[in-house]
């Protein structure tokens, strides 16, 4: 799919058809509460990942991977959230319940920084955090496991970093990944 998408002008067109006839110029998103508009229209204007060109390169990298994944990081003391991309390809493995491999507990995140240092971080899911975060805890990442809650966190300080997972076109009901339009 990454291949075609490089280099098939066809499948470029295709990705980008889709995305055009799907999104438009602009995307607008109303609420019918008006505090959750406001603060909708807050978290939208906050974050570059929400513009219109990240918009139509957010659908295109959906189209392509299959897969989206969106980092929220989320203030302790004050609740801002920030959103950023995370490149499909840097999450490794999702870690799932371990009753339900349909439900998603945490991303294990393999990247290079800027540095050149290899680094493992995992993020829970946000779904699992917000409402099953006892489920977080029938894993073990092991002890040496970079999380990205930290037992330092207290009231007033810290970040929390969870995984918003998209998924384009699942076809196998037992797998969280999604399928690419150019996958063959």
């Amino acid at each position: 799919s990454r291949y075609q998408w490089l280099y098939s002008p066809l499948a470029q067109w295709s990705v980008n058809c889709w995305t055009s006839y799907g999104l438009g110029e602009k995307v607008a998103v109303t609420c019918d509460d008006e505090q959750a508009q406001e603060r909708w229209e807050y978290t939208w204007d906050a974050s570059q990942v929400f513009d219109d060109d990240s918009i139509h390169m957010l659908s295109s990298s959906v189209l392509v991977d299959g897969d989206v994944y969106l980092a929220a990081f989320i203030s302790i003391a004050d609740g801002k959230t920030q959103y950023e991309y995370v490149a499909a390809d840097e999450i490794s493995e999702i870690i799932t319940h371990p009753d339900n491999r349909n439900l998603a507990l945490w991303y294990k995140r393999e990247y290079t920084d800027t540095t050149g240092v290899h680094k493992v971080i995992y993020y829970p899911d946000w779904h699992a955090y917000f409402y099953n975060q006892s489920d977080l805890d029938k894993i073990d990442l092991g002890a040496d496991a970079v999380r990205s809650i930290s037992e330092a966190m207290d009231v007033n300080n810290g970040t929390t970093v969870l995984i918003l997972h998209i998924a384009h076109n699942r076809k196998d009901a037992n797998s969280l990944h999604g399928w690419p339009i150019l996958g063959i």
